[in-house]
């Protein structure tokens, strides 16, 4: 399978996402397309124009995510349609835009055509899982952690105690940062 994707027509689309991905530019689309392995096969992001500054940023990884910008002489819209009709496997891309000269060329070459917001539905939906599967192998053991510091630093859970006046400790602590009590 082959994906490619109109970025503006994407990335204007935002009132589908939830707002932690509202405000995402082409090369964090590309990073989270990556990321939730979107598709196996090919994946292809076409842009209007040049690269903005945004998306020059060498940290952020695309991984398999291909970003093609149409440059001053064309549109992203004519390269995805060069796209479409110089794919080996038609019947295997998708193409996702909401231009319905777009939408045209994918089905006269039998592809499927996607729009914007089904799309993002999609990938948002897949990201999620992926960063949960990604989390919960991340998440720390805190009772095992607290254990291994409390050994390094030879502090016996038994010996530890509260102070005995803990309200002449407090106000001792707050005397030393200076917090006075204003009574």
């Amino acid at each position: 399978m082959a994906l490619i994707l109109d970025a503006y027509n994407v990335l204007h689309c935002t009132h589908v996402l939830p707002l932690r991905y509202a405000s995402i530019n082409t090369l964090q689309l590309a990073a989270m397309l990556d990321r939730c392995n979107f598709d196996r096969g090919r994946m292809v992001i076409v842009c209007d124009g040049r690269p903005k500054p945004d998306e020059l940023d060498p940290r952020i990884d695309v991984g398999r995510v291909e970003i093609i910008h149409s440059g001053a002489a064309t549109d992203a819209d004519t390269i995805i349609e060069q796209l479409i009709e110089t794919e080996t496997g038609p019947r295997d891309l998708t193409v996702v835009s909401n231009d319905h000269r777009i939408q045209r060329a994918a089905r006269r070459r039998r592809a499927t055509a996607m729009a914007s917001e089904a799309f993002l539905r999609k990938l948002v939906s897949r990201f999620d899982r992926y960063a949960a599967r990604k989390l919960d192998k991340t998440k720390p053991d805190l009772d095992a952690d607290a254990d291994t510091w409390m050994r390094k630093f030879g502090i016996d859970e038994k010996g530890i105690k509260p102070p005995a006046n803990l309200e002449a400790e407090t106000d001792r602590w707050m005397r030393e940062f200076g917090y006075e009590d204003e009574d």
